[in-house]
């Protein structure tokens, strides 16, 4: 009787409160508190309802907001959004183990130069791809240009090849970009992975450049540069009445790193508006490009840790860096930032860390969330990882962000699944553990979980979907599938959980990427 009552008392309260309480729930206990009562089912329909949750939940997933305009959006619309990375999570958990996951749409877009801009060389073709969060649009690479599209929202239904010259946002010539001389060859230039940055229409990413030095044969050294993209809305509107946007895309600093400072090729672990966060095999460096500073150093430690492995994983803190190794975590104090010029910042001194954290030898993966989803809040990104790494058994570092005191450092001593679902005896997974195989990234998910993926074959992705109390699941997501009657070796995939989007560009057909949309659009 009593909890008769406290369900009164509460459907007393005026229907803008009740709005406001149902917009703070989970999308899905939205659905179910709907189907409690009239009263509640009319309030859990209003559009206010579904746009407080779609906003919270694209937060929580990162979703660069240009990506949708929800205040134009309808109720099934916004519903479908904001259910989107649960969806996409049970639809890899209600599946058999490793069976193939068949996309709902595939379409298609095509390199092509701009009306006006020379003809594209005949060994073009799109080297790197990246999905911004949110899925319609993309940051790519091909031979000699940078390009920003806009593919569309999954949410409608779109033609099987998309109009390529109209969905490009950006085109510009890299070397004319970045302003590399005449002398220094462009083809060995790399885009890296989009970053969020703090001005919510604008990407930050970085490119890197590997130059020979002159005079020195044999040595090479590199360059970094640190790019923002910045979105305004442009006027009219595309083919399903979203808006249209012009970028505008700036260098904001160059890092020209000394000849033979760092012992090998590097790895950008986080860009956000202040720092660039980098490690090769054994070493760190925080960039400070607006300050032109860097804090360096090697990662490893004296005694029986002083043959540690590559790094697999780096986290930052305002004064800490916790670096993972695969037999151990060491937590270093940021050394002092110096002149990013001088050759004296860059020499090897050894660092002492203030706390390490042996493990056990075994194959262990550490899943290290995308870049994007550095710049979140880091109790937002511990709590959310905690709640998997400790009760599934998946190996992953947690660090207690304080300032004046030294991280906490929490991990899982064994690295691996174990028994679930026979994942420890599956060579792929051996593979994976290999220190020369792909190391994945890891998509924190709807506050419940994370999405996992990596390539395990020449023509094929898995993905991996943990946390949230379900068991480990696991589908593979073939290129083959699409149109074609060979097995596509993938040149440069990209994946956006929160949208269950993920586009690639074969070896076979370089000047094409392929999209595929595993969730159905609202008018599907």
């Amino acid at each position: 009787m009593s909890g008769e009552r406290e369900s009164c008392q509460l459907l007393d309260l005026p229907s803008e409160l009740l709005a406001r309480i149902a917009g703070s729930l989970h999308p899905y206990d939205i659905r179910a508190v709907s189907e409690t009562c009239r009263p509640m089912h009319v309030i859990t329909k209003l559009k206010e309802v579904w746009l407080s949750a779609a906003r919270r939940i694209c937060y929580e997933s990162n979703v660069f907001e240009p990506t949708f305009e929800l205040p134009a959006m309808d109720v099934c619309q916004l519903d479908r959004i904001a259910t989107a990375p649960r969806r996409f999570m049970r639809l890899l958990a209600d599946g058999r183990p490793y069976d193939l996951l068949s996309s709902v749409t595939a379409r298609a877009v095509s390199l092509k130069a701009p009306h006006g801009v020379p003809c594209l060389a005949p060994d073009d073709g799109f080297r790197r791809v990246w999905l911004v969060p949110g899925g319609r649009f993309m940051v790519a690479q091909s031979k000699r240009h940078i390009h920003i599209w806009d593919l569309g929202s999954w949410l409608y239904s779109v033609p099987e090849k998309i109009p390529s010259r109209r969905r490009q946002l950006y085109w510009a010539n890299t070397r004319e970009l970045l302003g590399i001389p005449a002398s220094e060859d462009d083809d060995r230039v790399w885009l890296n992975d989009c970053h969020q940055s703090e001005d919510a229409m604008s990407l930050l990413f970085t490119m890197q450049q590997q130059c020979d030095a002159e005079g020195e044969g044999g040595h090479k050294y590199w360059k970094l540069f640190v790019l923002r993209a910045r979105f305004t809305e442009a006027p009219g509107s595309d083919d399903n009445g979203a808006s249209a946007w012009n970028v505008d895309v700036r260098v904001l600093s160059c890092l020209q790193i000394p000849r033979d400072a760092l012992t090998s090729s590097f790895t950008v672990r986080k860009v956000d508006d202040a720092i660039t966060v980098v490690s090769t095999k054994s070493e760190i460096f925080i960039w400070r490009y607006n300050h032109a500073s860097v804090a360096y150093w090697p990662s490893y430690a004296v005694g029986e840790l002083s043959e540690l492995t590559r790094i697999q994983a780096v986290h930052v803190t305002p004064d800490y860096v916790v670096c993972a190794h695969d037999s151990a975590i060491l937590t270093y104090r940021i050394p002092e930032f110096r002149p990013a010029d001088s050759m004296e910042s860059w020499r090897r001194s050894l660092l002492e860390p203030c706390q390490v954290s042996r493990l056990a030898r075994d194959l262990a993966i550490w899943t290290s969330p995308r870049p994007w989803h550095l710049a979140q809040a880091a109790q937002t990104i511990s709590k959310t990882l905690e709640q998997f790494s400790l009760s599934e058994g998946i190996t992953r570092y947690n660090v207690v962000q304080n300032a004046e005191t030294e991280p906490e450092v929490r991990y899982v001593e064994r690295g691996y699944v174990g028994t679930k679902l026979g994942f420890e005896d599956d060579p792929a997974f051996e593979d994976l553990c290999n220190m020369g195989a792909y190391l994945p990234g890891l998509d924190p998910c709807d506050g419940n979980g994370a999405v996992c993926l990596y390539q395990n074959a020449p023509h094929q992705v898995m993905a991996l979907a943990y946390g949230g109390g379900r068991q480990l699941a696991c589908a593979a997501i073939p290129m083959h599938a699409v149109h074609t009657s060979y097995r596509a070796s993938l040149r440069t995939w990209s994946m956006c959980p929160s949208s269950g989007r993920l586009c690639y560009a074969s070896a076979q057909g370089p000047r094409k990427v392929m999209i595929l949309d595993f969730l159905p659009s609202s008018n599907a």
